[in-house]
């Protein structure tokens, strides 16, 4: 706690506020820990002195900056499903991936 400098899921979740590809971090809390919080593109200061001052927990951050990705990356699938070769693509990539563990295993 109160680590701003060296965190990944703090850079992470900057990251993808900063980007626009989430609106913003929510953060569920126990109203003891402060309750819950919401650190969206105009909030991205605010979070990192939280952070830095231990106000927000790594352990109520994570689950903030998992959901925030989870929401990217199924937002990315469901476009990728309007793209006319995502099937075929995603057939490709799934190939790869078991030609690659197999090599892993036999090496």
């Amino acid at each position: 706690p109160g680590n701003a400098d060296a965190n990944p899921p703090l850079a992470l979740g900057a990251a993808l506020v900063e980007s626009g590809l989430v609106a913003a971090l929510a953060v569920a809390r126990a109203p003891e820990n402060g309750g819950d919080a919401r650190y969206g593109a105009d909030d991205l200061d605010r979070l990192v002195a939280d952070v830095a001052a231990a106000r927000l927990h790594p352990g109520d951050l994570k689950p903030a900056v998992a959901a925030a990705l989870r929401e990217s990356v199924l937002a990315a699938s469901a476009a990728a499903a309007d793209y006319p070769d995502a099937k075929k693509d995603a057939a490709c990539l799934k190939a790869l991936a078991k030609k690659l563990a197999r090599a892993k295993k036999s090496s």
